[in-house]
């Protein structure tokens, strides 16, 4: 895949991801890695979540009106959904 940047092609298939950075403006960069941080942590978040539901009681989930089958299916779900 070629990309045209600042009146020059760029090969992605050959680059690294260091190669990469060297193209980018650094704020653009530091943007993306915000983000991917930013991911991370709502996928950290979302895996502690279901762990913490898959620990309830039978009792504790009708109390909160959610049911093992629910739980069971929210647990088979990667972190980024």
């Amino acid at each position: 895949m070629q990309v045209r940047s600042r009146a020059r092609h760029i090969n992605l298939d050959s680059m690294t991801f260091s190669d990469m950075l060297a193209v980018v403006p650094a704020d653009r960069a530091l943007q993306w890695l915000a983000g991917l941080g930013n991911w991370l942590q709502l996928c950290a978040q979302r895996r502690r979540q279901r762990k913490t539901l898959a620990e309830l009681s039978d009792h504790q989930l009708r109390d909160i009106g959610l049911t093992r089958e629910q739980i069971s299916a929210e647990n088979v779900k990667p972190p980024w959904r």
